[in-house]
């Protein structure tokens, strides 16, 4: 936590000094979006309040709500949404904060994104949802969560399989019983 305080004053020191708060690396990452990933919720707070870009994107169009999700940074993803981050934005590849959280088991995340309207049968470019990727990883409770916010079961991804015959198919009995219930 002090190393955190540390890098919020850091950020707040060079931008007080007059260095560009939405700067960008090779990759397109910001300042911001670096904070982001690593849960530094105090260097997002301060960069956001001096201007930062909540919704840069780095080349491979991931947000840092995206990239917070990915990481399992709840507190620095809600900030993000209070701050109005873009919730359904996608990556190069379709996907959105909703699915990246979803396929890395962050079920606190996954809530906060419902919560704030995110939309809950989006498919990325290969047509999986959070629910096809939920099933397919097992995890019972984010399969309620996305039942219980209204997920549809029916949606089926580019190869024509739902979200029951990825559990049926890895033997997630407990998933494919809960998603047959549905």
């Amino acid at each position: 936590m002090i190393a955190a305080q540390r890098d919020a004053d850091l950020a707040r020191r060079l931008i007080d000094a007059g260095s560009p708060v939405d700067l960008m690396d090779s990759t397109g990452r910001s300042a911001l979006w670096l904070a982001a990933r690593a849960g530094q919720l105090e260097t997002v707070r301060a960069l956001a309040q001096h201007g930062a870009m909540v919704d840069r994107a780095d080349k491979q169009k991931v947000t840092p709500l995206a990239v917070a999700s990915a990481a399992g940074h709840e507190a620095v993803a809600r900030f993000l949404i209070d701050k109005g981050a873009t919730v359904d934005s996608r990556t190069s590849r379709g996907d959105t904060p909703l699915l990246i959280a979803a396929s890395t088991g962050r079920t606190s995340i996954v809530e906060a994104l419902l919560v704030a309207h995110a939309d809950k049968d989006a498919q990325n470019d290969f047509g999986d949802t959070a629910l096809i990727i939920a099933s397919r990883e097992g995890n019972v409770d984010l399969v309620r969560k996305l039942l219980a916010a209204g997920s549809s079961v029916n949606l089926r991804n580019h190869d024509r399989v739902a979200a029951v015959d990825v559990a049926e198919a890895r033997n997630f009995t407990q998933v494919a019983q809960i998603l047959r219930r549905d």
